[in-house]
């Protein structure tokens, strides 16, 4: 009877099956980035959505949006945020009394926030909303401070706001974008420009006065008037119905 040795693989078969393998894991690497990226898009936008919530419970509470913390760290608003260089920086989330992972995107990044000047002074001693944050009309575009323009298909396209709404605040994730100093997204002083994710790794979250009482904060500004219906042009403009935005042709 004879014995039967099994032969063991050679150098050049095992060369092969790795690189056979090499291959198939290149082609998988790609895939499983974009599936984590996607994931982290998901996971941002529902943080932003939550912390929407809070600002308008937060406004319901004291009749004002909270201003933005100077600092990434201690999560606390200034005093008072009327000069454009105070109403743009941090989320302070210790002043809004939320959890600090949710300050942060999912990529690990605090949030930026800004918000509109003209939307009450915090010297204020009346808290009632309907006084104070509801009560400001503005009927001239120009005298907004905050302004956001969106790029679509290399095409600049202002935020218009009609019904004399306007918009309130601005959440910004600086998500994907690797160069921490990164400013792209400011065109000048509480002037932003949304891009697409893929051209700027950021993601943005930006909701009218109107809509933030309405939709959000369950109390409209003015019970009478219904909060206007929303339309999303772009997949990743800010998610419905947190808009209420109207597009020059």
């Amino acid at each position: 009877m004879k014995n039967i040795h099994n032969r063991g693989f050679t150098l050049i078969e095992v060369a092969i099956i790795l690189a056979i393998i090499g291959v198939i894991a290149g082609m998988g690497l790609p895939i499983l980035n974009k599936y984590h990226t996607n994931h982290k898009i998901s996971a941002t936008k529902e943080r932003m959505e939550q912390i929407t919530y809070v600002l308008a419970g937060y406004v319901l509470a004291h009749g004002s949006l909270p201003c933005p913390s100077p600092s990434e760290n201690n999560g606390i608003s200034l005093p008072t945020c009327l000069l454009p260089n105070a109403a743009q920086g941090y989320l302070p989330f210790e002043t809004l009394g939320i959890d600090e992972n949710l300050s942060k995107d999912a990529f690990g990044k605090r949030f930026i926030y800004i918000r509109e000047i003209n939307l009450t002074a915090e010297t204020n001693a009346d808290h009632n909303f309907q006084n104070t944050f509801c009560a400001q009309t503005i009927n001239n575009p120009a005298d907004l401070h905050l302004k956001l323009t969106i790029m679509e298909e290399g095409q600049p396209k202002p935020v218009i706001i009609k019904d004399k709404d306007f918009m309130s605040m601005i959440l910004i994730s600086k998500g994907a974008s690797k160069d921490p100093n990164d400013s792209s997204e400011r065109e000048g002083m509480l002037t932003y420009i949304q891009r697409p994710f893929i051209e700027s790794g950021h993601i943005f979250k930006w909701v009218t006065r109107n809509n933030l009482m309405a939709i959000y904060g369950k109390t409209p500004c003015n019970p009478t008037i219904s909060a206007p219906e929303i339309s999303s042009p772009s997949p990743i403009a800010p998610d419905p119905p947190s808009s209420n935005r109207y597009f020059r042709d």
